[in-house]
């Protein structure tokens, strides 16, 4: 075999990893959707073992990340939300996602730094456009849950909820 044909066969090889990666994400999304994240994170796991693009990667990461949360592994979503932040530092879906964690592990102060830091250092939002319906229903989730723990004072000025966009 020359250096062309091998060079030929590598690149075929890596066209294949990258399209049954693509399959296997487009397979995990579509588990996610009908709620059925069990199914779903093994998927995203083999799809991430795979070639993604940066921007799929990226999404296989979070998306895996919530299927980990939904089921009850929090500290696992976490952990793939760090390995997100390696690639996409200055993401607010990821950051989104981390202050939600929190809050589903107790630790809202916490969740209310990641927010604040990520205000205020100008996090790119680009990307939370189409994560917007799903973060909006785990806010109100979370914010249920943290109400029937501690119900706020009457009047409470923090009751005061923002106007959606």
């Amino acid at each position: 075999m020359g250096l062309r044909q091998a060079a030929a066969d590598s690149a075929g090889a890596k066209r294949g990893r990258t399209l049954k990666a693509r399959e296997l994400l487009s397979k995990a999304y579509a588990l996610d959707r009908s709620s059925q994240e069990h199914e779903a994170i093994p998927l995203y796991e083999a799809a991430l073992r795979g070639r993604l693009r940066r921007e799929d990667r990226i999404d296989a990461m979070i998306c895996l990340a919530s299927s980990y949360r939904v089921v009850g592994n929090v500290d696992e979503g976490l952990r793939w939300l760090k390995a997100c932040v390696r690639e996409a530092p200055n993401d607010g879906v990821v950051v989104l996602f981390q202050a939600l964690m929190c809050l589903d592990r107790g630790d809202a102060m916490r969740g209310l730094t990641l927010l604040a830091n990520a205000l205020l250092d100008g996090v790119d939002t680009r990307r939370v456009a189409a994560y917007r319906p799903a973060l909006r229903r785990y806010f109100r989730s979370a914010a249920r849950t943290a109400a029937r723990r501690s119900a706020p004072a009457r009047g409470d000025p923090c009751t005061v909820q923002a106007r959606p966009h």
